[in-house]
């Protein structure tokens, strides 16, 4: 059975990008390579649809029609986790008991609600344990 992985926001601006910076393009392969693995299931929420719409539009201004044909695409190989009020109470919890951001706490419920055992993200801590069985890593290092 394939692991069950969460990619956060940050490995699909790195793939959506056509950056020059050596160091994103090798991040850029990096998720390219990853997402082609056949042993992992990818899983995203809502609330990382929104933040690659949000960071694109406004940091890269990129315009929305490109966006959605990137969006499309991924939609073709991802799973989905819908935020919903359990989201929401679940993180809660989890902000205190791991001192983390709401935001990042949502993302970890996410991933956890979805049965994830791998969070893959750049700007969570790296090795942390959610839990007992959700680890969080950071692809590039």
């Amino acid at each position: 059975m394939p692991d069950k992985c969460f990619f956060d926001t940050n490995l699909w601006i790195y793939l959506f990008l056509d950056s020059k910076d050596p160091d994103d393009r090798k991040k850029k392969r990096k998720v390219e390579k990853l997402i082609n693995e056949d042993d992992i299931e990818i899983v995203v929420s809502t609330q990382v649809l929104n933040e690659i719409c949000s960071v694109l539009l406004k940091k890269y201004k990129i315009k929305a029609d490109s966006i959605k044909e990137h969006l499309e695409r991924m939609l073709d190989i991802v799973e989905v986790n819908i935020l919903t009020e359990q989201n929401t109470l679940k993180s809660l919890s989890l902000l205190e008991k791991y001192n983390l951001s709401f935001y990042d706490a949502i993302i970890i419920s996410s991933a956890i609600e979805s049965d994830c055992n791998i969070i893959l993200s750049e700007d969570l801590q790296s090795e942390l344990i959610i839990e007992g069985n959700l680890k969080i890593i950071n692809p590039f290092k």
